[in-house]
């Protein structure tokens, strides 16, 4: 993975902003050219690229909404600056900065400004990763939200857009991901080149592969939405998606100032993160090898986990990361450090995918060979990154004990259990919930809500000045569409 100094992008995001606030004045401002501001022309798709795809990295899948998901969903515990999530209270002031500036100014709007450049010259390598991302980001938009505007967003006439379902949206993202299959088909058979790739290093066949692979995963979403069929399409998407761990969708940060891991800059300035007790007593209960990877040992070598809705103290409990944890730690901190990549998605989700796609067809021996692989594919990453020291027999010998059962319910609950455990930091483990109840994440001790919540509330500036049509729900409990279980 190339690196990537975020510092050069922020000041590159304002330059484009600016930029376009300058060309928009063009008309009727007579002034001379700024030599500072870039014009249009230059603000290309390689300019654009870079700038996203840390957008979406930062912001989205390793920024607050990744954050509300692994608190809720209990595998980390703070009593730090977000306190007041971890006991399931959010304010619709909270996401104001995600809806506008991550979302809707922010990757969105960038996707749509790349690809629009893009189509003006025929780069089809830009359209198709343009629209990859734009399906990424406007699939957490859709979950997390439900209804949103989306066919009037960027029409500027329009100043107080519709809330399209949540339904119309993952038509819109399904076609996003079809389109974007095609142009880096036309790309790739052209030879086409791009530059500023920091995700792929320019590899148009893995941005494909992962336009197939989060299609298997968006297609399994809507399985009690939309049928069984869903397991169907599920599985032929993922014939074309990721093959192995080299391909999976990780973004690498690196160690310097304001270009490190959200996470890791989240840990140092403002909050110590914990694991979570309900995770380590999972994971204790299987033996399970990744409970090393994940927290570090208290100086007796011991692992405590910590619980939401409790002051939790630092000298008792384990912590995610290393900065400020006291004792003897080990030397797996990988999971919040600096250089650590934030997934997008990964070759080992897509094999969990498959195994539950096989589970709905009553498959139940493709669902644990699957299973298995997925499983195998997690502990050989995490070997790879240093985070575990395992060999070939020790991996072998742990999925060996895993088995599905020929009952869909008692299967799926096994294959969530063990994604929710690979998907670590990750937001999936939030939309698993929602979708098939598992794992059977407890209550914080301290609580706001009877209930995990079931999405976030509409932000503030929606709610003020687009009032007719943003929609009246219960973040609580009010369920998302494709929530039907």
């Amino acid at each position: 993975m190339k690196k990537i100094n975020i510092r050069f992008i922020n000041k590159l995001g304002s330059l484009l902003f600016v930029s376009l606030f300058i060309i928009s004045c063009s008309d009727y401002l007579d002034v001379n050219t700024d030599p500072d501001s870039p014009s249009d022309a230059q603000i290309t798709e390689e300019v654009i690229l870079p700038s996203l795809t840390t957008q979406l990295s930062y912001e989205l899948a390793g920024g607050y909404p990744a954050r509300v998901s692994s608190l809720w969903t209990q595998q980390i515990a703070d009593d730090g600056s977000s306190r007041s999530i971890s006991t399931l209270f959010i304010d619709d002031t909270d996401i104001n900065n995600t809806w506008q500036f991550s979302l809707y100014t922010g990757v969105l709007k960038d996707a749509n400004t790349m690809i629009i450049k893009a189509e003006e010259k025929n780069n089809q390598q830009y359209i198709g990763i343009g629209k990859v991302i734009q399906a990424y980001a406007l699939s957490i938009l859709a979950d997390f939200w439900g209804k949103a505007p989306w066919s009037e967003a960027f029409n500027e006439k329009i100043t107080k857009p519709k809330f399209d379902t949540q339904e119309s949206l993952y038509n819109s993202i399904d076609q996003l991901l079809n389109e974007a299959n095609t142009s880096l088909t036309a790309a790739i058979n052209s030879n086409a080149n791009t530059n500023q790739d920091l995700l792929y290093g320019g590899d148009l066949s893995k941005w494909k592969k992962l336009a197939n692979s989060l299609r298997a995963r968006y297609a399994l979403r809507l399985i009690y939405a939309k049928g069984t069929n869903q397991a169907d399409l599920a599985l032929t998407y993922a014939m074309d998606g990721f093959s192995s761990n080299d391909d999976d969708a990780g973004f690498a940060f690196e160690d310097k100032e304001d270009a490190n891991n959200p996470w890791a800059q989240w840990e140092d300035k403002s909050t110590d993160i914990f694991i979570n007790k309900f995770i380590v007593d999972m994971l204790s209960s299987n033996s399970d090898p990744r409970l090393n990877a994940y927290t570090l040992k208290q100086e007796d070598g011991n692992i405590i986990g910590a619980e939401n809705g409790t002051e939790i103290q630092n000298s008792e409990i384990s912590m995610v990361s290393n900065s400020k944890a006291e004792g003897e730690l080990n030397t797996n901190d990988y999971f919040i450090k600096n250089t650590t990549n934030v997934d997008w998605m990964t070759y080992n989700e897509l094999l969990f995918i498959v195994a539950e796609a096989y589970a709905h067809k009553s498959e139940y021996s493709n669902s644990e060979i699957f299973l298995k692989n997925a499983v195998k594919a997690n502990l050989e990453k995490l070997n790879t990154n240093g985070a575990l020291t395992l060999s070939e027999s020790d991996i072998n010998t742990f999925i060996n004990n895993i088995t599905i059962p020929n009952n869909l319910e008692a299967a799926q609950k096994i294959i969530i259990e063990q994604k929710y455990i690979a998907n670590f930091l990750q937001i999936e483990s939030y939309n698993d919930y929602r979708r098939t109840g598992y794992p059977n994440v407890p209550l914080p001790v301290i609580n706001y809500s009877s209930q995990i919540p079931e999405r976030f509330p509409y932000p503030t500036n929606s709610i003020l000045n687009n009032t007719e049509n943003v929609p009246n729900i219960d973040y609580k409990s009010d369920k998302v569409w494709w929530d039907q279980k």
